[in-house]
């Protein structure tokens, strides 16, 4: 990154142009070489985009009825993020949502919103270190049969005792049946994991994120 002066001839410039980025940060403006992520070609970022995408272009397919019925979901139901706050987003950008997350537990695309939801804290979940390998094990403490849902589940790298990560600190680790009970990945070495986990139901709603911390040594 450099610092420029009347970039393009003028007094600013933000945005892309060629393989230059331009833009103006607490005053100073810069330009850069634009780069490619480095993870563009991982396989499993490849297949969620696949998913995505196919999603999108099946939206154009249903009828008008269906993206009226997406549209009045939307309005009657904030999506939560990863921080656990509601924000509102489109019928389609639910619709993409949904069935992304049907895809993902294996459930074939459904094109009429959900009519009930993922509620609150329906899983109990405790970890358990051997060797370098974390054992998650959880108990069904809802009334939902054990066949209509899944147990949605990520950790992060070995990190810092002080640092407080977030989902987006974790990569998925597995998606297992709610009936299984127990799930086990490897570790990449001694170190505090936090595992994230929520029950995704089988029409595609999910319950909030939680966490639980587990040291490797």
């Amino acid at each position: 990154m450099a610092k420029v002066l009347d970039p393009l001839n003028s007094t600013e410039a933000r945005g892309r142009v060629g393989g230059l980025v331009y833009n103006t940060w607490r005053g100073i403006r810069t330009v850069k070489t634009q780069t490619a992520p480095d993870h563009e070609d991982d396989p499993k970022r490849q297949a969620h985009k696949a998913i995505v995408q196919a999603a999108g272009i099946r939206w154009r397919t249903i009828s008008d009825r269906q993206r009226a019925d997406w549209n009045a979901f939307a309005n009657a139901h904030p999506d939560i993020d990863w921080t656990g706050s509601p924000r509102r987003i489109a019928g389609y950008h639910w619709y993409v949502r949904i069935q992304t997350r049907l895809q993902d537990i294996g459930v074939d695309y459904v094109d009429d919103p959900p009519t009930t939801p993922a509620n609150g804290d329906l899983i109990d979940v405790s970890a358990i270190q051997y060797g370098l390998h974390v054992r998650l094990t959880w108990i069904d403490i809802h009334p939902l049969p054990l066949e209509d849902w899944f147990v949605d589940l990520w950790s992060t790298a070995p990190l810092s005792a002080g640092r407080n990560p977030s989902i987006h600190d974790a990569t998925r680790k597995a998606i297992d049946t709610g009936d299984s009970g127990t799930s086990q990945f490897n570790t990449s070495g001694p170190g505090i994991y936090t595992i994230f986990f929520r029950l995704i139901r089988i029409n595609g709603m999910v319950a909030p994120w939680n966490s639980l911390r587990v040291e490797v040594v």
